[in-house]
Order: C-alpha cells, then structure tokens, then sequence
C-alpha cells in the first residue's frame, strides 16, 4: 500500500516502527521511505504487544530461547519457528538448507544486535510513531 502524503497532517517524530502483525507493516514502511533499521519484530507474526512490552523490557533475552518447527509455516527456503513462551512465528530466520543450530546462532546473533540498536533509538527519541496492523484502540498502543 502506498501512503498518500498529501492527506496527512504534519507530524513531528524520531523514528516510525513497525508492531505488525506480521510482514505488511515492515514491508511498507520500506516501501514509504520511512524503514531505516530493521527491529526483531519486522517479519515476526502472530504477537501481541504485551509480548514486545515483555521482550523490550528484557533487551530479547527470552527471545525464541524456547522454540519449536512447525512445518506448516515453512516457506520455499526457510522454515517455520514458533516461540514456544510467546507463540511468535518466525517465518524468515531459519534457512531450511543450513543445520538447525547455524541458524540458531545466526538467529540470536541478528537478533541481539537489532534488540540492542531499537534499545538505543527507543531511549533517545521523544517522539516515536507506531505502525501496525491490528484491530485495536491507540490506549491500547500507549
């Protein structure tokens, strides 16, 4: 989807990150010009915010610590990981043609890092905009 520009008002903020659920978000922020850091939820489904709330506190610590396959969510060269504390899938980390703890590895290591990076820009924005796909209020967002 490509935003009309014209029809919103001037907003003032430091950055603009995606709460899915799912890929769409990620994808049109990119698409927008408004994605410039790739945070650990951009192609993650099937979360609540209460789950970033929890994972943020902690800087990911538990962050797929737990996690399962599901083959129902394998795509054409990757495969399907649900967290099995949080039910988050991942659709996008774990390359069906590499040993399953590569990827582990690969998994934490990028997600350590884009933990730690939203950390810094979270702690030094004042205004922060929040895109997501969901069904609920802007309270619930606060």
């Amino acid at each position: 989807m490509k935003i009309n520009f014209e029809q919103i008002s001037n907003i003032n903020v430091d950055c603009v990150i995606g709460f899915g659920d799912g890929c769409i978000v990620a994808g049109n922020l990119k698409k927008n010009n408004l994605r410039f850091f790739s945070t650990p939820f951009d192609w993650q489904m099937n979360y609540s915010l209460e789950n970033v709330y929890s994972l943020l506190e902690n800087e990911g610590k538990n962050f797929f610590k737990n996690y399962k396959f599901d083959s129902k969510y394998n795509k054409r060269n990757h495969l399907g990981v649900i967290d099995t504390d949080n039910g988050m899938i991942s659709l996008h980390d774990f390359n069906k043609y590499l040993p399953n703890k590569i990827n582990h590895i690969i998994f934490k290591y990028k997600h350590k890092r884009r933990f730690k990076r939203l950390h810094k820009i979270l702690q030094d924005a004042q205004n922060i905009c929040i895109a997501t796909l969901r069904s609920i209020t802007t309270q619930e967002i606060i």
